[in-house]
């Protein structure tokens, strides 16, 4: 069942995991009473696995389930061996193993069951999934997004260049807006006379709309129309000319987030006391941004205790923006990263 724990927190419903049924869910409760689950090994050695199965623990692992195992991420639990099984296969084999031999007479001279003579599998070496992939697959088994938002990544684009989102877009009536969002469904179709268009479901942080796409803007933003893109759109909420009791959002410029920064950052400064530098930090920032050279303004303001700023613009080089740079610089304390929109 969804409840809440003692933090405020709401903990999703492990029956409410697609592929993980309720026999699956009592024998795991029943056995987590007797004492948490160490990790992986832990729970494939305590469970039955008639009720708990391979599909069951998959959809686990990709809901977050895990999560709170140490040293294993989500991708490990899907490491595909050059035997073209899995992890969680592994697990489950050396479960079945350790709870075979427990059934046997086989014991140790002191009466131990042999579980403990069974040493646990090495625990996989592979990348994590990035952000918007683990999203994306926890989506898939809860049906929403759990441990974040896919456009969580665009924070400063967000910041930097949006001025509404779709809930409380009826405040923008005949005015220009700029939102961020991601696709979320995309249905072709073609009308009488072979002409193709699409109905578009976008989201942001909090809502969705739905657009509709024709003709020439069919052709002009079909490229960006894909399920999980990631869009700025710049339009003007209008009054429907199909409706004139209803607005809608006309679209006139679609970008990709990931470009944003570069397309239309101007710059960028840095803002510190002069008591604040020294030749380690100038040293630090010199590092910086030699790589990350580009051709935006780059400006340092630093300012003295009437808090007045001397501005020292780089007249040789400027930067490429990206979150890389604006994180490295952030890194340095006593400095402030604001850019140039």
């Amino acid at each position: 069942r969804f409840s809440v724990n003692k933090a405020g927190e709401v903990r999703f419903a492990l029956s409410a995991i697609k592929g993980v049924g309720e026999a699956a869910v009592t024998d795991i409760l029943l056995e987590r009473e007797k004492g948490h689950f160490k990790n992986i090994f832990d729970l494939t050695k305590r469970v039955n696995s008639r009720s708990v199965n391979k599909k069951n623990i998959e959809s686990l692992a990709q809901a977050g389930a895990f999560d709170s195992f140490p040293n294993v991420h989500r991708a490990q639990y899907f490491h595909v061996y050059k035997d073209n099984s899995t992890f969680i296969e592994l697990a489950i084999r050396f479960g079945n193993n350790v709870k075979e031999q427990n059934s046997s007479t086989a014991f140790s001279l002191f009466g131990d069951t042999v579980d403990s003579e069974i040493p646990e599998p090495e625990i996989p070496h592979t990348n994590p999934w990035q952000s918007f992939e683990k999203l994306q697959k926890e989506k898939e088994v809860t049906g929403i997004y759990i441990s974040g938002h896919p456009l969580d990544d665009f924070e400063l684009e967000i910041r930097n260049y949006t001025n509404a989102n779709f809930e409380d877009i009826e405040r923008f009536r005949d005015k220009e807006v700029s939102i961020a969002c991601m696709v979320s469904t995309v249905n072709k179709r073609m009308d009488k006379n072979g002409r193709p268009w699409a109905i578009v479901v976008v989201e942001d942080l909090d809502s969705t709309m739905e657009l509709a796409f024709f003709s020439e803007d069919y052709n002009k933003y079909i490229a960006f129309l894909e399920q999980g893109n990631r869009l700025l759109l710049k339009g003007l909420y209008k009054q429907s000319y199909r409706d004139k009791e209803k607005y809608e959002l006309k679209v006139n410029q679609m970008e990709f987030l990931q470009d944003v920064l570069e397309k239309y950052g101007k710059g960028m400064r840095l803002l510190m006391h002069y008591k604040n530098l020294d030749d380690n930090k100038v040293e630090k920032i010199y590092k910086i941004i030699s790589k990350h050279h580009g051709k935006k303004l780059f400006t340092i303001y630093l300012y003295d205790d009437n808090e007045q700023p001397l501005t020292f613009q780089s007249s040789k080089t400027g930067v490429k923006i990206s979150k890389d740079l604006i994180h490295q610089l952030g890194e340095i304390p006593n400095i402030a990263v604001k850019l140039i929109v």
